[in-house]
């Protein structure tokens, strides 16, 4: 069932998305991302209800309750996103550094 509800909230955060991006004007930049905030309720049927979405979520206001959750959340995104940016931005250092040597 956990599997079940992560897939129908995986299906919703597509379809927010899809129902938003005429109107979103991303500005995509090198070596960045964003993070948005999507709040979700699981019943006990194991129905999946979205509640809202953020464009730019307020961490602050999660209170001390839950404070772990958020740092272990950031820590996440940093483990997914950060190695990839670092390796571009590495190998771009690496292939302008060979350029220059040639």
């Amino acid at each position: 069932q956990v599997k079940e509800a992560k897939e129908r909230i995986k299906a919703l955060v597509g379809q927010c998305f899809e129902a938003v991006s005429s109107e979103l004007s991303f500005m995509p930049m090198e070596n960045c991302f964003e993070l948005f905030g999507f709040d979700f309720l699981v019943d006990a049927d194991w129905n999946v209800w979205l509640l809202e979405a953020n464009a730019e979520p307020d961490f602050a206001q999660t209170g001390q309750r839950l404070q772990a959750v958020i740092s272990d959340m950031i820590a996440g995104v940093c483990a997914v996103a950060v190695p990839p940016l670092a390796a571009a931005l590495t190998s771009s250092e690496n292939g302008g550094a060979a350029a220059a040597a040639a």
